[in-house]
């Protein structure tokens, strides 16, 4: 995973084998997931970041799918049915 941070914005971009995933969080405050790898993706990697982050509740407020193939959409279909 490579995490980029400049002024009040991270971006994780976690390794999603061939797909896309990134978690980005501005000044600590707003999360967005964009993209969720496959259902292997978040099982291996949103699902424990998640945990590690969860001080409080970590809440995505805003999720993107930029398409619907197996490698976009997967994680994020895993995550929704584990809420």
């Amino acid at each position: 995973m490579e995490i980029i941070n400049s002024g009040g914005m991270k971006v994780k971009m976690i390794p999603a084998q061939y797909g896309d995933c990134f978690w980005v969080n501005m000044n600590n405050e707003f999360n967005i997931l964009v993209d969720g790898g496959l259902k292997t993706t978040y099982n291996k990697w949103i699902k424990p970041l998640v945990a590690l982050e969860n001080k409080e509740k970590v809440i995505f407020d805003l999720v993107i799918v930029t398409h619907i193939d197996c490698d976009h959409i997967g994680g994020v279909i895993a995550f929704l049915a584990d809420c």
